[in-house]
């Protein structure tokens, strides 16, 4: 009985093991995958990507000095406001996160359905990158490399972790239904790429929830508490 016992436990964690290792590496499968079949599309948009960061940041270099003055108020009294105490509203933060991803989401998912809609996908993700560049820059310029590097990877660094895969992944999935619809006139499978790009739509709109979650009530705890080193 007892060796039974002793056997049936092997058994049982040799089980876990093996699936929790076939799990992981089905993933893994699935991730390699995704970025074979998707390579042209997936350089295609990060290339948009690096386009909108690179205007961003050029962008900022060229402010006259009004523009500058202004940032560099506006940046100021809002890191001594935290420094004076004052709570961030994560709640507000949560919501307004949540209605921007939302806005990226829907503009993607439907510029996606359409021919004419791509190049919508292509702003849409040149726009992206232009903010991102243009707040790296701004903020970096403003309180230079050392402050400027802690402070936007605080405030940007966690949420853009899941931000920017996702809609890049949206955005991805919207240029190969196009490729789909040019090359294949069979309505079935035009069907069967509109249903997937839908449900890829709507599970990265869930995940980005999960960053809009994080950077209400995680990166706002973070700001609060770097701001102090500032």
């Amino acid at each position: 009985m007892i060796t039974n016992g002793r056997t049936n436990i092997i058994s049982e964690k040799r089980f876990n093991y093996n699936t929790k290792y076939k799990f992981k590496f089905d993933i893994k499968s699935i991730v390699i995958n995704y970025i074979q079949n998707n390579i042209r599309e997936i350089f295609s948009v990060l290339s948009l990507l690096l386009i909108g960061i690179i205007i961003g940041t050029v962008l900022v270099n060229n402010l006259n000095e009004t523009q500058k003055e202004e940032t560099t108020t506006y940046i100021q009294d809002y890191i001594l406001s935290l420094k004076d105490g004052r709570c961030i509203n994560k709640k507000a933060v949560f919501l307004e996160t949540i209605r921007n991803n939302l806005v990226f989401t829907i503009t993607l998912w439907f510029a996606g359905l359409t021919i004419i809609g791509i190049p919508i996908v292509y702003i849409t993700i040149i726009f992206k990158g232009f903010t991102l560049g243009y707040t790296i820059a701004t903020i970096t310029a403003i309180l230079g490399i050392g402050e400027g590097s802690l402070f936007v990877f605080s405030t940007m660094f966690l949420q853009n972790i899941l931000c920017i895969p996702c809609i890049l992944a949206i955005a991805v999935s919207g240029i190969k239904i196009y490729k789909v619809i040019i090359k294949d006139k069979r309505r079935e499978n035009i069907k069967l790429e509109l249903c997937r790009h839908t449900t890829t739509s709507i599970i990265f709109f869930n995940i980005l929830i999960i960053e809009a979650f994080v950077s209400g009530y995680f990166s706002t705890l973070i700001i609060e508490n770097i701001v102090k080193f500032l």
